[in-house]
């Protein structure tokens, strides 16, 4: 069925017919489009569409269809302004007639015509805030009559639940306490969970009802049409009974640019299609390919295997193994990924490697290894053997490489390279291969010199291998002299992906309330984390939002060290000692300063050890006077003088080890804490307000303000008249600030 569209403004969005066992949707869309590029969702009772123009249909469907069995035909105007989508649905119960293509219960969605979805866009924005959750990892049971259909799903401690019912599914929203619950799926307690849930067949919702018990939820289903037969389960069949092939047809003659031209997907053929012949090295640019449904993919993975005939059962067809004589395990796991994958298995079940085996590559074996590989997969899907022999192809390989000569265990990773370098010499379509000139990127964005790059590879390199298995790495070189930075991008066909190794890191998170102390976490991660991802989960633990904290550590003596976003975790093991703690500590914002600049000061808690004695003078070595004070060294305080003359001409040779000296000066203690006021309080008062309030929540401490530094503590006779006299000056400093 094919519409063609008129050069008018569109007054319908949508048709739609009943054709017995199928529906076919007619949607009209501005612009012209192909399959390719329209966004095509279709679900068992749902159907949703997007096109490059921002047009979107969403339909809740009137009855159940096969989603793996719908077709989908574009056809564009001779003007090349209009398309119209053609979507045929198969229907599960090909008796029953459709009087409209939603259900009673549900509103679709069309174009306005005016880009403007606020509905939908509410819908998406709630949906994000709520976990959705699948029936299939819950535990349930049912009881049936001939007009019921009672479900229960068994969760603990549900509270807050609101179920509704439409004609084709029920949407439970709900919250629950049982934390064995939540820890499974991962879910906080304030999160409220979406229960979706598709039936069997068609219900009555005013009918419908629920019950909430402490460990089940009850649902009990009228059915529209009690006269059916027992639906046997609560949600319906997902494919029809053959599974087939994605297959694209377009037509021969007319080009999809073309006007009045036709595209179509089929997504009912039980014929496995060979691949496409390559295209010329001139128009091979790389384009990202997409499935033109959700529903197509997902019946391109669960398809009736391709190679079954008549007198073999499908049981036995892919269940052939591969025997294991002198360590080749390692060969047989390679094999039987390359077996599976789709694409491949079906190029040299079709025998179309035959035409494409390149005799005179010097660097192939003259098709040998390929034909070999394809006996081999014959012999894996033709539902006849048991086991087969790979010690051929293993021979083979050990001819092209030395290192598999023998019956030793090798590396699974590096045959698969091996094999997949050896099959595609042997088919590839290059006979001749030219010379590539160097390709600079000369400030061009990457995707023009990375197609570059492609386009070069691809004229000395041609094959089934290239069009499955091989990409391209971007590689950036910059010059340390001259700053100059290359970017290449290079061919591969297999990656190296490390497993990310957990780690558990200690922190202390330091509050700004006066009332809620300092709290110890331990943070479970990967190893190689960022410091991002490590306040996003000790958010989630402590409440306290990310963009609030500062992350810093401090080991031994040394200053304290900041933690940017970007930076990798250094904490490594399950220690608690100092060393592996990452402290942090909550922040003002802006945003809670009217916009004020905030001034982060950090502190660190140290005990300054003072002498037992008065050692002599650090420059004349003479006693100390008992009659006037000594001069100590105001950075480390380890050297006294007998004057300020002493302590300048000691000053060079003192300068030299005064630093190493100050690192055993003082031991740190308590926890480390960061202050942040708003510019505009800044003063030393606040100041020593906050460092007060952090430093008495760690060490038991008095801090007094002094408006003058004592160079020393007296050690005289008059020590009680020195002290005095000091109390009665401070005393008419203060009374002076008074006045």
């Amino acid at each position: 069925m094919s519409t063609d569209i008129i050069d008018e403004p569109l007054s319908t969005s949508y048709d739609f017919c009943d054709a017995k066992n199928a529906i076919i949707v007619t949607l009209y869309a501005n612009g012209a489009f192909e399959v390719k590029d329209i966004d095509i969702s279709i679900e068992t009772d749902s159907l949703e569409v997007r096109t490059p123009a921002n047009e979107t249909w969403i339909f809740q469907l009137w009855e159940h269809i096969y989603a793996d069995s719908s077709e989908i035909e574009t056809t564009i105007n001779s003007a090349g302004t209009q398309t119209s989508i053609e979507i045929r649905l198969t229907k599960q119960q090909p008796r029953k007639t459709w009087p409209q293509l939603y259900s009673y219960g549900s509103i679709p969605i069309t174009p306005q015509r005016n880009n403007q979805l606020n509905e939908y866009n509410d819908i998406n924005m709630i949906d994000q805030q709520q976990y959705d959750l699948s029936i299939k990892k819950l535990k349930t049971d049912f009881f049936e009559t001939k007009e019921t259909f009672t479900s229960n799903i068994y969760i603990k401690q549900v509270h807050d639940c609101h179920i509704n019912f439409t004609e084709t599914n029920f949407t439970a929203i709900f919250h629950t306490n049982d934390e064995n619950f939540l820890k499974t799926h991962a879910i906080t307690y304030d999160r409220a969970i979406r229960l979706f849930v598709r039936v069997k067949e068609r219900i009555i919702p005013e009918k419908c009802s629920s019950r909430i018990t402490p460990t089940v939820i009850e649902i009990k289903l009228v059915k529209d049409n009690p006269n059916n037969t027992k639906w046997g389960r609560l949600e319906p069949n997902e494919y029809s009974e053959f599974r087939p092939l994605i297959q694209q047809t377009s037509s021969p003659t007319t080009p999809p640019s073309s006007p009045n031209s036709t595209q179509s997907i089929n997504i009912n053929s039980n014929k496995a299609i060979p691949l496409p012949p390559p295209l010329p090295p001139s128009t091979m640019n790389r384009k990202i390919e997409k499935f033109p449904t959700a529903s197509a993919f997902s019946a391109s993975i669960h398809q009736k295997d391709t190679t079954l005939t008549s007198g073999i059962s499908s049981s036995s067809v892919g269940f052939t193994g591969i025997s294991n004589p002198a360590n080749s395990c390692f060969m047989n796991a390679a094999i039987q990924c390359l077996s599976n994958t789709r694409e491949l298995r079906d190029y040299f079940l079709g025998s179309c490697y035959l035409s494409e085996i390149n005799l005179t590559n010097p660097l192939g074996m003259k098709g040998a290894i390929a034909e070999e590989f394809g006996t081999l997969i014959k012999n894996l899907w033709n539902g006849k053997l048991n086991w087969t022999n790979g010690n051929q192809l293993r021979y083979f390989a050990a001819k092209r490489h030395q290192e598999f000569v023998g019956n030793g265990q090798h590396d699974a990773q590096e045959l698969l390279t091996i094999l997949l370098d050896a099959i595609h010499e042997d088919l590839n379509r290059i006979k001749t291969k030219p010379q590539v000139p160097p390709i600079e990127d000369q400030g061009r964005s990457d995707h023009i010199v990375a197609d570059e790059y492609w386009r070069g590879y691809l004229s000395r390199n041609d094959s089934v291998i290239v069009q499955l298995f091989t990409g391209q790495f971007k590689s950036k070189t910059k010059c340390p002299q001259c700053h100059k930075e290359s970017i290449t991008f290079d061919p591969f066909t297999t990656l190296s992906v490390p497993l990310p190794k957990r780690t558990a890191v200690d922190t202390i998170v330091t509050f700004r309330n006066d009332e809620k102390p300092a709290i110890k976490y331990r943070i479970i991660m990967s190893a190689d984390g960022l410091i991002s991802e490590f306040k996003r989960v000790l958010s989630n633990k402590c409440g306290l939002p990310a963009n609030k904290m500062i992350a810093y550590k401090i080991r031994g003596n040394r200053p304290v060290d900041h933690l940017k976003n970007d930076d990798r975790l250094t904490s490594t093991g399950y220690s608690w000692n100092n060393n592996d703690i990452i402290y942090v500590t909550e922040l003002l914002t802006s945003a809670e300063c009217n916009n004020e600049p905030i001034i982060q000061l950090t502190f660190i808690q140290r005990i300054f050890k003072l002498h037992e004695y008065v050692a002599p003078c650090g420059y004349c070595q003479a006693s100390p006077n008992p009659h006037t004070s000594s001069i100590l060294c105001h950075n480390c305080y380890q050297v006294s003088y007998c004057d300020e003359i002493c302590q300048k001409l000691h000053a060079q040779e003192h300068k030299n080890y005064c630093g190493f000296r100050l690192t055993d000066n003082y031991e740190v203690i308590g926890i480390p804490f960061v202050i942040s006021l708003p510019e505009s309080k800044l003063t030393c008062k606040n100041v020593f307000e906050q460092i007060s309030i952090y430093a008495k929540r760690s060490v038991d401490i008095h801090i007094e303000r002094s408006k003058r530094t004592r160079r020393s503590l007296p050690s005289n006779e008059d020590y009680d008249r020195v002290n005095s006299d000091l109390e009665e000056d401070e005393r008419d400093d203060n009374d002076d600030e008074d006045t």
